[in-house]
């Protein structure tokens, strides 16, 4: 309803009009048509990964099945974002330094970087400006964890790939644009409130779609908290939170708490998360 309002309000050229309610149909009919799958192998690696009787091996013997996925994970367990120790000595150590819940951030941080991998996207200075949010969100959002009582792995995770939606919407476009056989070129405005307005839903959708439990996908989907969410949902709020710090240090703004927690009608006592501000504001 909400893209389609967009469409409506703001003119666009007849071709670009009638592509846009043809994928907005069929993103309603079958969300796989415009939100990338994982690999089948990534797919399983995130299954066995998330069951608690999880064997290390036997997730080693999934992932090597996948020469893609493998790299991804040795390149994941040698990157600042897991401790940054140095390269694996190899696969197995790789998963081993991760761990299983490691090995799930890593696939799907994979996933939201495939994005990334379209033509010309990793040049997009949008795409790269977004996904370099992205990574500095995680560890933010893991150091104010304690504050919302949420666990770290799953702080660093919603963090991570909070705004994967928007990733997702210039892929579209991107897509969109061959389909055309030119550059898809929406009004400026348009493009800034469809993102504003639907990222949040597509990342959500998105996360559902690569096997994320439906309270984690529920914490994307309304992180803007624009309009509050009913109900209380500290994820939603620490991802609210942890990406308001974020920002307000890259513009070089204030950090101002009780703004935020009015803004956001965040629910978890401001003095919890203030002692945590400076450690999350140092760690990415």
């Amino acid at each position: 309803g909400v893209a389609l309002e967009l469409v409506e309000r703001h003119g666009m050229a007849a071709a670009e009009r009638a592509l846009a309610e043809a994928l907005l149909v069929r993103l309603t009919i079958d969300p796989d048509v415009v939100i990338r799958q994982p690999s089948r192998a990534a797919q399983e690696a995130f299954a066995v990964a998330g069951d608690p009787a999880c064997e290390l091996p036997a997730l080693v013997a999934v992932v090597e099945r996948d020469p893609v996925l493998a790299r991804g994970l040795l390149r994941h367990a040698a990157s600042a974002l897991h401790g940054g120790f140095g390269v694996p000595a190899s696969l197995d150590d790789a998963v081993r330094r991760l761990g299983a819940k490691g090995v799930q951030i890593a696939v799907l941080a994979g996933m939201a970087e495939s994005l990334l991998a379209r033509p010309g996207g990793a040049d997009d200075p949008t795409a790269a400006r977004v996904w370099a949010h992205m990574i500095r969100t995680g560890p933010r959002a893991r150091a104010l964890a304690p504050a919302f009582g949420v666990p770290p792995h799953e702080a660093f995770t919603l963090g991570l790939l909070h705004d994967v939606g928007t990733l997702v919407l210039l892929d579209l476009a991107a897509r969109a644009g061959r389909s055309l056989g030119r550059p898809l070129a929406p009004a400026p405005a348009l493009a800034a409130e469809a993102r504003r307005r639907l990222h949040g839903p597509l990342g959500g959708i998105a996360l559902l779609r690569w096997g994320v439990e439906p309270g984690a996908a529920r914490a994307v989907a309304t992180h803007l908290r624009d309009p509050v969410p009913a109900g209380r949902d500290p994820r939603s709020e620490l991802v609210f939170v942890a990406e308001r710090l974020d920002l307000a240090l890259a513009r070089g703004e204030a950090v101002e708490l009780e703004a935020w927690w009015g803004e956001g009608g965040i629910t978890t006592p401001c003095d919890r998360a203030e002692p945590l501000i400076e450690r999350a504001a140092a760690v990415a």
